[in-house]
Parts: structure tokens; sequence; C-alpha cells
């Protein structure tokens, strides 16, 4: 769901992959003006390559950068290719170089093996691939990278993207590939128009076009916005427009806030465009107006107007316009997949990708190189409503499915369209559970997975063997149903397989299990309801593991149990074993698990730790082998309960919900 952030500050963690990654930025100062992307000398292409859609196979292109031609071999390049281009009109992507911290954000984080490709849509883009490279030489000293890894790996495209002579330019044009871009319209005659970048999403929350529309917004001018600063005129009812420097952003917002100011424009200190963002303990401070920055230049201009006209005599309005695209993707397969939306101005976006990518090429090579495999077809792209969708399936006899020591659910979701645009908002809980013939645990759960924020490309893979018994039945045939949120306006597409291997690594093979404890309202009584299980173990068995999959949802006081730290404790004879969601709540816990499968660069908050899941990944069961713990003869007992800071929970208002499945399952010899 979206929200507030709810961290104080957090590192980001840096994996290896396998990776290729075209990115454009620009560095020459222009006069603000209205957007145009489109060259008419660009070369004009193949109508089919303007065509290209996702899944589609991409031509191979050549361009020309500084250390020569660089050529992309279609079907031979093995690495997957993310395009970024942009001009001087794009602020969040100026700010992405000038912060040296985004530079690290890519350069310690990515991939070893990636390869990027940075472009410019300006005239300029020879002097901004030197600008760029240059950039890049500076951190890599910094950061004591050695630089000839980079130079087999970043290419710097000398020519503009429209003049590229390849098929990027004609696709980024395209209505489907086509971007917004942040504007800033001082209402004069005629009108200027300016670049704008945002404040931090997750800070300033919403965003002033969300605030204002398109309503004019009377400004005045605050001085600096610091403390002690004098306020030169009275912003009460008005944008307070402020000066950058002399303290840091949240002091100027908290300042204006404080003297009744609808929202804060900063102007730059110098050509430079900042991210502005909260640091530290200021982030656990809701402010409650949005804020934005411009260029100086413009700054400047609208300075002038005020102080000339008067408080509230010079308007504004929030705009937007629509831009050829920035991303694409190529993938490992040599096919075009979208990018999705980079919330701020890091390059850890491209990296995040670069991590995703690598993981979808590692899980089809998982899915090919499996031995004596027997897949399962369940659905491929069928339209899943509010009310689910269900089919019988043929899974063999009981005694076919013990003959596998490992059973995994491979899953995928896509949209109608085949765009992120036209997929579904919101991270939602997609369940999915079996009934088979003559089996006492119809309706248990299989598989839970988390939907990403409005992109088709997750796929992922759930290592369910464990629960083997739940397909068991009489006559080999069993009951799939996959639902989600009845509500939501848009379909997913979900595909699904049972693949079931025998990797001869496994002694045992599940034969029964034992349903244990169910999730509930998290709230004080949340532990009352459970009471002790007193069992003893069939005859027979050999293993005993505890299986649980254990996801928190909803938002109290706490933020429980979305993004608070909640542990469960499964106690067995006297033993405990505990689960404790460590990364929930922090601000890149999900980030950080790219390469686990978490879809990337989604809308709302993904990049946040959640409550023992992602937006945009499979929920894996938590499996630990109890044999030891338990008395194979005897008597046991199993004691639950589920903790909040090492308590009871115990939230004031509108307590969350934990959505639980816990068993144990039995294991018997191989024969």
């Amino acid at each position: 769901m979206e929200g507030n952030r709810p961290w104080q500050s957090g590192r980001m963690s840096w994996r290896d992959g396998a990776f290729l990654l075209i990115i454009g930025f620009v560095f020459v100062s222009a006069l603000p003006r209205p957007i145009s992307f489109h060259d008419s000398s660009s070369p004009i292409l193949d109508a089919a390559l303007i065509q290209l859609r996702p899944n589609d196979t991409v031509p191979s292109f050549s361009v020309n950068t500084l250390n020569g031609i660089w050529t992309y071999r279609s079907g031979f390049n093995s690495n997957p290719v993310i395009i970024f281009a942009t001009s001087s009109d794009c602020a969040s992507c100026e700010a992405s170089w000038q912060n040296p911290q985004y530079i690290d954000d890519l350069l310690i984080r990515s991939p070893n093996n990636t390869e990027y490709l940075f472009m410019s849509y300006d005239q300029t883009a020879a002097q901004d691939a030197n600008t760029m490279q240059q950039l890049f030489s500076i951190r890599l000293q910094a950061l004591n990278i050695d630089a000839s890894l980079w130079k087999r790996r970043a290419h710097f495209v000398t020519d503009p993207v429209g003049k590229s002579g390849t098929w990027i330019a004609p696709l980024l044009a395209s209505p489907e590939w086509q971007r917004t871009i942040s504007q800033l319209q001082i209402n004069t005659e005629p009108p200027f128009i300016t670049k704008r970048l945002d404040a931090r999403y997750d800070w300033l929350y919403p965003g002033p076009t969300s605030v204002f529309g398109n309503a004019s917004v009377p400004v005045a001018f605050m001085g600096n916005g610091c403390n002690g600063g004098a306020i030169l005129q009275n912003v009460s009812g008005s944008l307070a427009l402020i000066e950058d420097g002399g303290c840091d952003y949240f002091e100027k917002a908290s300042n204006a806030a404080s003297k009744g100011a609808k929202g804060i424009l900063v102007f730059a200190i110098n050509d430079s465009m900042i991210d502005m963002n909260c640091v530290g303990n200021e982030c656990n401070t809701q402010l409650s107006i949005p804020g934005s920055m411009i260029p100086r230049d413009a700054g400047l201009h609208l300075l002038k107007l005020v102080m000339q006209s008067g408080p509230g005599q010079i308007t504004v309005t929030f705009t937007s316009a629509n831009s050829s695209g920035f991303w694409a993707c190529i993938d490992g397969q040599s096919r075009l997949q979208e990018f999705g939306w980079a919330l701020y101005p890091s390059m850890a976006f491209l990296a995040w990708a670069a991590e995703w990518y690598n993981y979808k090429s590692q899980l089809l090579s998982h899915f090919s190189h499996q031995p004596g495999g027997v897949v399962v077809p369940v659905w491929t792209n069928e339209i899943m409503t509010g009310k689910g969708i269900w089919k019988n399936v043929h899974v063999g006899t009981p005694s076919h499915i013990q003959s596998f020591d490992t059973i995994e659910l491979e899953a995928s979701l896509d949209c109608p369209g085949g765009y992120d645009a036209l997929c579904p908002i919101w991270d939602r809980i997609v369940d999915l559970k079996v009934c088979c013939s003559g089996n006492e645990h119809c309706g248990s759960e299989l598989g839970r997975w988390i939907t990403p924020f409005r992109r088709r490309v997750g796929h992922w893979v759930t290592d369910i063997s464990g629960l083997a018994p739940l397909l068991f039945s009489q006559n080999e045939y069993c009951n799939l149903s996959m639902t989600t949120d009845w509500w939501l306006p848009k379909p997913w597409m979900p595909s699904l397989n049972i693949r079931m291997y025998n990797k001869k690594v496994y002694p045992v093979a599940p034969v029964e299990l034992m349903p244990l404890f169910e999730g509930g309202t998290f709230d004080k009584n949340y532990n009352s309801k459970y009471k002790p299980i007193n069992f003893t173990i069939p005859m027979g068995t050999t293993n005993v593991s505890l299986v649980a999959v254990i996801t928190g949802h909803g938002s109290d006081n706490n933020g429980c149990g979305e993004f608070c730290i909640t542990s469960h404790h499964f106690v067995i004879n006297g033993i405990p074993n505990v689960i404790n969601f460590t990364a929930a709540g922090s601000a890149l816990g999900c980030a950080d698990a790219t390469p686990t499968g978490v879809v990337p660069n989604e809308h709302g908050t993904w990049l946040y730790g959640r409550d023992g899941w992602c937006d945009g990944r499979q929920v894996n069961p938590w499996v630990v082998d109890v044999t030891s713990q338990i008395n194979l003869q005897g008597e046991n007992t199993i004691v639950y309960y589920g903790w909040f800071q090492g308590g009871n929970p115990n939230p004031v208002s509108n307590p969350g919900v934990i959505f639980m499945t816990s068993q144990l399952v039995f294991y018997e010899p191989t024969n």
C-alpha cells in the first residue's frame, strides 16, 4: 500500500549479476522552454521497428561511442539491455548525475558483467558523453574501483538519440513508450515554462500536482527559509519561493509551513538540480505541504517578477508535458521489455533493473536444467478478474507424486494489452488453493504471491516440496483456484505450472501433514486464541518439518502489520523456532531483495521492507527441520504466539492482520 516512509535512514546492499544497460543524460544548461524531443532531422526507419512490443525480439544495432563503434547482436548477446535516454529538459535525470551518491549507487550495486550505454537526446551529445565519462572516472577513483572493469561496460554515445540510426528513437517516440515530465508555468504573457523536480515522493507527499491540480497558485518570496532568516514577503496562503542554501530542505519546508505557506518552490543555488529530501530523524516528521525545485535562472526570473509585482500577484501552475520515453529494456533472451519507473533521481533504479534481469535469466536456466522433470500446466495468461479462476488438473497418483523429491510452483503475472500502464495498481495478495479428491485438507493454501504495483514482468518459483500431501488425490485430479481482491478495476493474467523433479538428494518423502495455527487480527487479543496442540507422530515417520507462510498487512499506529517488525514463535516441546521479519519498515528492504525475484521499479512504495513479503514476489514458505525436537514414540506439544517488539501487540486503533498458514509435515524413507 502507499504510505509515509516508515524508516529514518537506510543503506543499500550490493550484489553481482549479468546485465547490459543503455542510459541517456545531459549536462548542457539551457533556458527553460517547452519540451520537444522529436528531431525533424532524425533518420526514418522501417515502420516495423517502431511497432516493436514487449516480448518481441529486437533487431541488432550499432552506435558510435567515445571508444568507437559498439554493437548489440540480437540473439548472441546474453546480457540484458536497458535503454535510458533523456535530455536537458529532464530535471530528474540531471539530478541523478549531480549527486555523487546517486552515481555511486550504480557503480557499487551494479552486476559485474553489466554493460551500460549512456545516451543523450541533445545536439550536444558528444560533449555530454565526455562529461558523463569524466563523472564516472571521478567516482570510480573515489570508490577505489578498477576503472578498466567499467571501460568495457560503460559506453558513452556521441550521437543524439534521434541521429543514432537505431530503432531506439522511433520506439521511444511511440505513444506506448512516452513519458511525462514535470514542468512549472509562470503565468505571464507569454507564459514562461521551466522544468521542475518535485521533492522526494515519500517525504513531502502528496506532490504539488496532486495538491494544486491545474490551479493558478500565488507566489511570495520568503528568502532562504532558514531559522533566523528574514522573511521578505508574507507567504501565508501562497507558494513560498525560497532560495537554496543556508540550511536543509526540512528546515525550509518546516518554516514555510509554520508561516501558512501552501508549499515551497526552491530555486537552485547553481546550475545543479537537487533531489530535495529529509535526513535521519527528520523523516519521522510528516510535513503537510508539497515542495518542488526549479533551475536557478528560472528562479531568478520568477523572483524578479514577484518582487516587482508584490506578494501573491504572480501565479504559477504545476504542469506536465509528454516526451519521448526515457527507458526500455532488452532481456537476456533479446526480447524487448519495459523498465518501469524511477521514483526519484538515483541510478540505483538502473542497478535494480540489472539485478532483476539477471534473476530472470537464472530462473529460466534453473527450469531448463532440472533432471527428470514433469511439468503440469495449469494456466497460461488466463484472465483473472475479482471472481478468480479455477481448473481441474491431472496430478497423478500419490505414489507418482512421492517419486519426486522437489515440487515447485512456477508463476508469472501479465496484463491484458501487454504494457505496464495497463496493469492493476496496488499490492494485493494472490492466493492459490487446492482441493483434491478424497483429501482431508481440501481448501488448503498451496501458494501465495503479492502483486507488483502496475508492472507485468513478474516471474517466480516457489518450492512447495513439503506440501506435497496436499496434492494427493484418489482420482489423480485436483481442483486449483487462484483469487485476488474482487474490487481491482483491471484484471491480471496469471500463468502457472507445477514442476516436479527428482534430484535424488532427499532420502525421505512427505507422506502426511497436520494443520496447526492460522493468523488473525493483530491486536491485544491476538495470542489469546491460540491453545497448545498435543500430538503424536504417525507410525513410520522418521523426519518432521515445520512449514509456515506468514505475512502481515494493514497499518495501525505502529505500522502493523505491513511496516512493523513482527516475530512468530513455534515452541515444540519447549524448544523455540522463531522467524523475525527484521526488514519490515526499512527504506530498501524489498529493493535489496530484487535478486530474489522482487519486480523492480514499480509504482508506489515498492522499495520498503514489509512484514514477511515484498511487492511483486512470491511468499516463500518458512521450512524448519524439527526432527530433533520431536518425540517420535510419544506425546508432543506445540505452542504458537506472535509478538511485536518482544511482546503482545497492543495497537491504539486500526489493528493490522496476520495471514498465516502452518503445518507439521511428516516424512518416511523413500524406497
